[in-house]
């Protein structure tokens, strides 16, 4: 399982400077909400949190920002 951070738009994911298109090179992040705070520190708040698996059918993503918090936080998986 991978975490990282993608542009809504390009579909690039951020490498730790830059946006590239190669997922090899993004930046891994070791929780949502480690990610969540980096969107917010690098006022990134359009961007995309992805949680990526090895089969791409259980990726799940969803957009970084204050008002989305709640929701992942609180977030249960059952």
């Amino acid at each position: 399982m991978r975490i990282l951070i993608q542009d809504p738009l390009t579909r690039a994911f951020y490498d730790g400077a830059v946006w590239s298109n190669d997922i090899v090179e993004a930046m891994d992040f070791e929780s949502t909400s480690q990610a969540e705070r980096f969107c917010l520190e690098k006022q990134l708040p359009g961007a995309l949190i992805v949680v990526k698996f090895n089969d791409p059918a259980g990726d799940i993503q969803f957009p970084a920002g204050a008002r989305h918090s709640l929701l992942t936080a609180n977030a249960t998986v059952m």
